[in-house]
């Protein structure tokens, strides 16, 4: 698996962390709204979440079989933080956390997804 394919930042006022990374990127939003901004670059994808559960940058990997990924981190010792739950578009999200606590997102999208 390599780098990430998207991190999300936990932000406290999204309009103000759009226009921050809109300037730092020097592109614009693919997607914004009161919810969630994100940005496409050519090497990843950056998200900014004003409702982000976590206290630092969350990295999310694209997967092929979310179930088996899952379960070989877990048999390595990761545990489940947030089930795998449909976020829109075929997108389906997990988050487990390793033996330290770090989290580690995971994403999956359904054949036929957008």
């Amino acid at each position: 698996m390599p780098f990430p394919a998207l991190i999300v930042l936990p932000v406290s006022n999204i309009g103000a962390a759009t226009s921050l990374y809109r300037t730092l990127l020097g592109i614009d939003p693919y997607y914004a709204d009161e919810y969630y901004a994100g940005f496409r670059t050519e090497t990843g994808e950056i998200g900014l979440d004003p409702n982000a559960a976590v206290g630092g940058p969350l990295p999310y990997w694209d997967v092929d079989d979310l179930d088996a990924t899952m379960a070989a981190l877990q048999a390595h010792g990761a545990t489940v933080v947030k089930e795998p739950a449909e976020v829109g578009g075929g997108l389906t999200i997990a988050v487990l956390a390793d033996a330290d606590g770090n989290p580690l997102g995971l994403r999956w999208t359904a054949k036929g997804g957008s």
